[in-house]
């Protein structure tokens, strides 16, 4: 089991194979995010979180407009 053997050349070419993901590749990067996000619950960055916080403040927005235009007044 030296240098020359199959073996070692296959795990070699596995371990320095510079197509395989590192760990800062795009794929790496957002399965880990997503892995976290799964196991901690999302953080006030999570693009969904703050869709949805978005949302609500245009919503929110629009109902006083509506308020305003039509003279509802609760």
């Amino acid at each position: 089991m030296g240098a020359n053997s199959e073996g070692y050349k296959a795990f070699a070419f596995m371990k320095n194979n510079v197509f395989a993901p590192g760990p800062n590749h795009e794929f790496v990067r957002h399965f880990n995010n997503a892995l976290n996000d799964v196991q901690h619950g999302p953080g006030p960055n999570n693009d969904i979180v703050r869709f949805g916080q978005s949302l609500g403040n245009t919503l929110s927005s629009v109902e006083s407009s509506v308020r305003d235009v039509f003279g509802f007044r609760p």
